[in-house]
């Protein structure tokens, strides 16, 4: 049986609100402090989980300090992985451990650490065995298999996750990103117009599909997608530098 305590309770919902608000090496301490009250699966895999954002971050931080980087990198990445490898030894009946261990290898594959692809791989397909209905599970393998350039891989699963949900939007975009990148313009539209329409109220789908519009030379299209981002988000500097630029002529994908 898991054991709670409050202190523990109190550090790691201080943690969840300092991720949700993009402070991941803050809410890294949180869930350090409130696996020192107590252990178990839930603040493991909270740790596993913000230290997988931090590595996808520092992945796509450009320039920079490369020494001081990789040295963050390396460090995180080994704390994630001991926390994931825990959240499994302690319940590993849960596919939500697994999921982790499998996003923590994933996000060190991209940039290349060692065979990061099978361990990913094998931690995935644990979680497909414990909860085969899950679309989550077929959307983190597709990314593995974009990264491992495999896209006919992706878009098998893409379907299956698809299939198991059709308006599950996290498929939706990785289906239009995978679109875009191939040069499908096509399902590009479609699949981000779908994702929308099923989260109409989230900021990411919109934005992307304002993207999409762009890289399909819809410009009025894109402004009217853009304009309701600012309507719904008025601070949000980026939306609104994007439609100065696109009423100014101005290319997006030149910058």
């Amino acid at each position: 049986a898991q054991v709670f305590s409050y202190g523990a309770l109190k550090h790691f919902g201080e943690g969840l609100v300092l991720g949700s608000q993009g402070e991941v090496g803050v809410a890294r301490g949180e869930f350090r402090e409130a696996l020192r009250w107590s252990q178990n699966d839930l603040y493991y895999r909270a740790l596993a989980e913000a230290g997988t954002a931090r590595l996808n971050s520092i992945a796509g931080v450009p320039g920079g300090d490369l020494e001081a980087l990789r040295a963050e990198f390396a460090e995180v990445g080994h704390e994630a992985l001991d926390a994931a490898h825990a959240a499994v030894d302690y319940d590993s009946s849960n596919f939500l451990n697994w999921l982790a261990l499998g996003n923590v290898h994933q996000a060190l594959f991209g940039p290349g650490v060692g065979d990061a692809y099978t361990p990913a791989r094998a931690a995935y397909n644990e979680a497909l065995k414990l909860f085969p209905g899950n679309p989550s599970v077929y959307v983190a393998v597709a990314r593995l298999e974009i990264a491992a350039k495999d896209n006919q891989k992706a878009k098998e699963y893409l379907a299956e996750a698809l299939e198991k949900k059709p308006d599950f939007t996290p498929a939706l975009l990785l289906a239009a990103e995978l679109a875009s990148r191939e040069g499908d313009l096509v399902l590009l539209e479609k699949m981000s117009e779908e994702a929308v329409r099923s989260s109409p109220d989230d900021y990411g789908p919109r934005f992307f599909l304002g993207l999409a519009y762009v890289r399909l030379k819809k410009i009025e299209s894109a402004i009217v997608t853009f304009e309701e981002l600012r309507r719904r988000y008025p601070d949000r500097e980026q939306v609104v530098k994007i439609l100065a630029d696109l009423r100014g002529g101005k290319s997006l994908f030149a910058q």
